[in-house]
């Protein structure tokens, strides 16, 4: 939980790559987490790399959990970005 943290702290300082990297460890250490996933997603999407943005949200949907519901909107949110001209 403190790699989440450390990652919302980054993101509110709009410090993405740093978020990122925190939510990518944060992962790493608990590939169960649905929360670390989708917040990774949702960073990877600021970024521009969609490509991975797809994969950890599609991760974060099928582990399912209690953000269920923001994984499914970060993932509909990436695939529109994604078929976007």
């Amino acid at each position: 939980m403190g790699l989440i943290g450390l990652g919302n702290v980054e993101y509110s300082f709009k410090d993405m790559a740093a978020a990122e990297r925190a939510f990518h460890r944060a992962s790493e250490a608990h590939p169960q987490s649905d929360i670390a996933l989708n917040n990774r997603a949702h960073v990877l999407a600021i970024l521009g790399r969609l490509a991975d943005a797809e994969t950890a949200a599609r991760t974060a949907v099928a582990l399912g959990g209690p953000s269920l519901p923001e994984a499914r909107k970060t993932l509909e949110a990436i695939l529109a970005q994604r078929l976007k001209p």
